[in-house]
C-alpha cells in the first residue's frame, strides 16, 4: 500500500506525456517547524525545527489557464530536532531526538491557476516514502516515587518515523521567459504533513516552507 500512491503518480506522468505542456526542474531550501498538537494545562508540550534541501521535477499537462493537472516527483533531505514532554502528578516522560532523513515523494496538483501568464498557483497532495533515517534519540521517564528510567538509541532505521505518509502542498511560482522554449522560475512551497509522519506519544504537526529556483522547458513552443 505504501508504494501505491507513488506508483499511481508515476503512471499518470507517463500517460500524460503526450499532453504535456512544460517540463521543469527545481532546487529548493526549506525551513521545517514541528510542534505538539496536545495541550493539557501545560502537561504536554514540545516541538522542534530543522532545514532541508529538495530536488524535484514536474510536468504540466492539458494546456490552459485553469484546466490542467500538475505532477511532480522528487527527493528531499531533512535535518531536524524534536523534544517532547508529557505527564502529570504521577510522573513524566521525555523524548528528544535529532535526525536526518531522505524521502522520495510524488505529488498531484488538481487545482491550478495561472495569472497574467507568468504567475501560477497550485494546490495538491503529496505521498512521501522514507528511504533512510539516521537518528540520535534519548527516552526518559520518572515517577513521584522516585523511580526513573532512561535509554539512548542511535543509528539508522525508522525510529518513530513511519515509512509512508501524506502531505498537503501549496505551490506558487513566477516564470521569467528566456526564449520561446526556456524559462526560469522563482518558486515557493508550503507543505503540511499528516500526523502519520511521526509515531510518538504526542501528536506532532510538521510543516515546512521552501523556496528556490527552477528551469522550465516549453514543449509546445516552436523555434
Amino acid at each position: 500500500m505504501k508504494f501505491s500512491a507513488l506508483v499511481f503518480i508515476m503512471i499518470c506522468i507517463v500517460s500524460e506525456m503526450g499532453l504535456t505542456q512544460t517540463i521543469d526542474a527545481s532546487l529548493e531550501l526549506s525551513q521545517i517547524n514541528l510542534r505538539s498538537l496536545e495541550d493539557d494545562n501545560g502537561h504536554y508540550n514540545g516541538g522542534g525545527d530543522g532545514d532541508g534541501i529538495i530536488f524535484r521535477i514536474g510536468v504540466d499537462s492539458i494546456p490552459g489557464d485553469f484546466h490542467f493537472v500538475r505532477y511532480e516527483l522528487g527527493v528531499k533531505n531533512e535535518r531536524s530536532n524534536l523534544s517532547l514532554t508529557g505527564g502529570g502528578q504521577g510522573g513524566s516522560i521525555h523524548y528528544e531526538t535529532e535526525f536526518e532523513k531522505t524521502v522520495l515523494f510524488g505529488a498531484v496538483y488538481p487545482l491550478n491557476l495561472r495569472f497574467a501568464k507568468f504567475f501560477q498557483f497550485s494546490a495538491g497532495a503529496q505521498g512521501n516514502l522514507l528511504l533512510h533515517n539516521k537518528h540520535s534519540s534519548n527516552h526518559s521517564s520518572s515517577l513521584v516515587t522516585g523511580l526513573s528510567s532512561s535509554s539512548f538509541d542511535s543509528g539508522s532505521g525508522k525510529e518513530k518515523h513511519n515509512s509512508f505518509y501524506l502531505s498537503l502542498t501549496l505551490r506558487q511560482s513566477l516564470t521569467i521567459p528566456i526564449n520561446k522554449k526556456l524559462s526560469v522560475q522563482g518558486i515557493v512551497y508550503y507543505t503540511r504533513n499528516s500526523l502519520r509522519e511521526l509515531d510518538t506519544f504526542l501528536k506532532v504537526s510538521s510543516r515546512s516552507l521552501s523556496a528556490g529556483l527552477g528551469a522550465t522547458w516549453n514543449l509546445d513552443a516552436t523555434n
